[in-house]
């Protein structure tokens, strides 16, 4: 049976910026440290997440970011169930934040923004004078600004198209006039949530 004091003896020799060595240290041990559920103490629960952390890091930065997400999961879930068990202040507890911001990278990298921004956002909250933070944010919502005026865009180009090519063999000068002002709503639309989105958002937010 495997003891989880000399696995973490074991992990406390390696050398945690080798994230190839994290990774193949944690998937030796994977059987023992997916399914360890029980904590002896707070000691053996703040080990044994520090694995996770650096795992979840390593991943990262390796560039496994399905994985990153799956195992960030695992210790975000992790700590909010022993909160109250082990009395953790969550703000002071620096591996959950360090998991979080992993995930939330994972996320972007993934161009899943929704779900980074939300990340990020908590983060930022928690750290507001982190320029890192905020660059990342603001990184995360032009990229999904971007990402929607394709759509946007896209749709525009479509109805402008059909306006173009068939707007003369449909015997209906309404119907032009409806996919030429449709085209033109959401061109405009893309240019608006371009130049003006983030700002709109923010009046919002505040409100």
């Amino acid at each position: 049976m495997t003891d989880s004091s000399t696995i973490y003896d074991d992990f406390y020799n390696l050398d945690i910026n080798n994230s190839t060595a994290v990774i193949k240290f944690y998937e030796k041990n994977i059987l023992f440290l997916d399914n360890k559920l029980t904590f002896k103490d707070k000691e053996d629960f703040d080990a044994y997440i520090t694995i996770i952390c650096q795992y979840v890091i390593s991943l990262e930065t390796s560039g496994k970011y399905t994985k990153t997400l799956k195992y960030s999961e695992i210790g975000i879930k992790m700590i909010d169930l022993k909160l109250e068990e082990y009395a953790i202040d969550l703000n002071d507890y620096s591996a959950y934040w360090s998991i979080l911001s992993s995930k939330a990278r994972a996320h972007f990298y993934l161009k899943d923004y929704k779900a980074s921004i939300y990340s990020f956002k908590r983060l930022h909250s928690w750290d507001p004078e982190r320029d890192n933070i905020k660059n990342w944010l603001e990184s995360a919502k032009s990229r999904q600004r971007n990402s929607i005026n394709k759509y946007l865009y896209a749709i525009g180009l479509i109805f402008l198209f059909v306006e173009i090519i068939f707007g003369n063999k449909l015997g209906n000068p309404k119907l032009k006039l409806y996919l030429s002002v449709i085209s033109i709503i959401f061109f405009s639309l893309g240019l608006i949530n371009e130049y003006f989105g983030d700002k709109l958002i923010k009046l919002t937010e505040k409100k």
